[in-house]
């Protein structure tokens, strides 16, 4: 009994002893990598002071108006390369980082969707870049969006909302409310395991369907501890964002394509589960209050598309960004109409 005993004391000894070298050895490994990221890719946009921090900003193309898209939750500029590019070839298009994704600096440790209306606001006017705008709301970035119509609504042309989350969406699907609570458990512990450098062999996101070079870029880039406490801090104040988001105006005349999915909730719960089956149908019935948003809007329905759209189907996203294109060059002319004189 005591040499089991001497063998269990020596057995945990060595396994802390393991455990802690393991852990040493990691956290070096995910230092030296970092650094060398930061190196081996640099932000293909600038990096611009809003306040404290700086968040980064990519445009490309030329053409009047700009678009700039607003993305998800734990989505940043790389996810849309294969959008922006298409896009690019005819007009101005602008994606950026929110605070702790990408290449953008950590940013406030409560966000929600106002604040992110704000920081995009004072993103575009200190890079120089003209309104107005069409603004892309992918998912929580419509929450951003429709923040940005109401704050500032003059710089604004058009509005496409990509599956924009909707504001009563928590209460209606107690289901989705649960994962997005234990999603942000599992990023507490992704955070821990990012500093090990974790994720750099078992990455979040593939990126199998981008470019080889975006692809290694997404990598490296989502394996940084930031990435998750930006994705945690986002999850845990969407429900704020929510409320936010409820309390503002309908857009008036303005033009506005609604994107939807209407098997969106496949993404997250198996497609054979009758439930699933059911929240889809209510979801496009959220989406539909959606488009009564404007008495100037159009929706694009996708019937095979989940709520991860704007990878799955880029180019029926491209579509409606053209449409939109089309909707806000009548409407900006409109705006800049001189008043009539007597």
């Amino acid at each position: 009994m005591q040499r089991l005993w001497k063998w269990i004391k020596r057995s945990f000894v060595l396994g802390t002893l393991v455990l802690v070298a393991v852990v040493c050895f990691g956290a070096a490994y995910q230092a030296i990598a970092s650094r060398f990221d930061w190196n081996a890719f640099p932000p293909p946009g600038r990096r611009i002071d809003v306040g404290g921090y700086r968040l980064h900003l990519y445009c490309q193309g030329r053409g009047n108006p700009t678009i700039v898209v607003s993305p998800g939750v734990g989505v940043w500029s790389l996810q849309w390369s294969k959008i922006q590019g298409v896009l690019a070839q005819d007009t101005r298009i602008c994606t950026y980082d929110r605070g702790g994704y990408g290449w953008s600096d950590p940013g406030v440790s409560t966000p929600t969707a106002h604040q992110a209306a704000d920081e995009l606001h004072v993103l575009l006017e200190r890079a120089g870049e003209h309104g107005p705008y069409v603004l892309v709301g992918e998912s929580y970035g419509g929450y951003v969006t429709r923040l940005f119509v109401e704050k500032y609504h003059p710089d604004v042309a058009a509005v496409v909302l990509v599956e924009s989350a909707h504001e009563r969406q928590w209460d209606e699907f107690p289901r989705a409310k649960a994962l997005a609570l234990q999603a942000q458990q599992q990023l507490t512990v992704g955070r821990w395991l990012s500093r090990i450098g974790f994720f750099r062999f078992l990455p979040m996101d593939s990126g199998d369907d981008l470019s080889p070079a975006v692809r290694r870029a997404l990598i490296a880039t989502q394996a940084r501890t930031q990435t998750f406490v930006a994705f945690r801090n986002e999850v845990g104040g969407a429900f704020v964002s929510a409320q936010q988001a409820g309390g503002t105006h309908s857009l008036g005349d303005l033009p506005l394509v609604v994107v939807s999915a209407s098997h969106s909730f496949n993404k997250f719960f198996p497609a054979d589960d009758p439930q699933t089956e059911a929240m889809n149908e209510k979801w496009m019935r959220l989406q539909d209050e959606l488009v009564r948003l404007s008495t100037n809007s159009v929706q694009m329905v996708n019937e095979t598309a989940t709520h991860a759209i704007a990878r799955e189907q880029p180019g029926f996203v491209i579509a409606a960004v053209e449409k939109a294109l089309q909707l806000a060059v009548p409407h900006k002319t409109e705006l800049k109409k001189p008043p009539l004189t007597s």
